[in-house]
């Protein structure tokens, strides 16, 4: 979850890991909130984990749809991809703290986003 005066989201994902969590995938719906214009993400999400290393780099792609009801009749929607990369270190066997930046493509706008999380 992102929260400032301008904007906020709240974002839920489910997953399931793969060739000894190297692979997750995972399917995440977000709801946005920018200065009172609502949107809804709908993303599958892949990520590459080619280490176990405590302080290990890992690949990220997101793809999906993205809408927001803004100022359009019906609002805008569009494709939304997202390509990172970052740094995860492993706290437990089930809960990592990461931190990443990359692209993201939406809305015919580039991003350069940059996050902070926990995953479990």
């Amino acid at each position: 979850m992102f929260y400032n005066q301008h904007a906020n989201y709240v974002s839920l994902g489910k997953g399931t890991h793969l060739f000894q969590k190297k692979l997750n995938l995972g399917l995440i719906l977000s709801y946005l909130n920018f200065k009172g214009t609502h949107g809804l993400n709908v993303l599958g999400e892949m990520q590459l984990n080619p280490f176990d290393d405590k302080g290990a780099p890992f690949l990220n792609l997101r793809l999906g749809y993205h809408h927001l009801w803004n100022q359009y009749p019906n609002g805008k929607g569009s494709l939304l991809a997202d390509f990172a990369a970052g740094i995860q270190f492993i706290v437990t066997p089930e809960v990592n703290i990461y931190v990443k930046s990359g692209i993201v493509f939406s809305h015919n706008t580039l991003f350069l986003p940059f996050a902070l999380g926990c995953q479990f």
